[in-house]
């Protein structure tokens, strides 16, 4: 997390506004400064991720998950996400990021990260699938939201997820050809 300043914003302010629901989107607003851009003069990739992590941290605490993960001190992490970047953000263009539980499996939740201009219009979009940790093992999230004190069933995830399950499952399994391989050779 490198955005220090902006990080202890999403503590103070989480302390002193309303909790949300937890299937509530939560929206955080920002502007681009200078230290957020590349060498191109616009937004760098990895900084839109570091919002997103903002984001999630601003959707736990706002809820009463918030309150059971900071007592008995669980770990978030992210255990895979895809991105498709729609549009440049420009120096000291404000941004809204809208983050919003689209559901949960046995293992994980799935979170959706939409970043907007002023206007409206979509400047990146990314889908994230989280989980917490207690002593280095996955607390499922239907056990995490009961012991929150919560009674949800998830909503009925997009289809495409358990896609992207399979494609990620397939992709770790994925070996590489070694230089060695003939359709290497043959191809020099």
């Amino acid at each position: 997390m490198n955005l220090l300043f902006r990080l202890m914003r999403v503590f103070l302010v989480s302390r002193f506004v309303r909790k949300r629901t937890f299937l509530e989107t939560a929206i955080l607003s920002f502007r681009v400064w200078p230290t957020d851009l590349d060498i191109n003069a616009h937004m760098t990739n990895s900084r839109y991720y570091s919002f997103m992590d903002l984001g999630r941290i601003d959707h736990v605490l706002r809820t009463q998950v918030g309150d059971y993960v900071l007592k008995h001190r669980l770990n978030f992490i992210v255990g895979g996400g895809m991105t498709r970047h729609r549009h440049a953000m420009n120096p000291f263009q404000k941004f809204t990021l809208h983050s919003q539980i689209l559901g949960w499996d046995a293992r994980w939740f799935y979170m959706e990260h939409r970043m907007k201009s002023e206007d409206g219009k979509e400047l990146c979009v990314s889908f994230f699938r989280s989980a917490f940790l207690r002593k280095g093992r996955i607390v499922p999230p239907a056990e995490l939201l009961e012991l929150s004190g919560l009674d949800l069933s998830s909503p009925a995830l997009p289809d495409w997820i358990a896609e992207w399950n399979d494609v990620d499952r397939k992709a770790a399994e994925y070996v590489p050809p070694s230089p060695a391989t003939p359709a290497v050779r043959e191809a020099a």
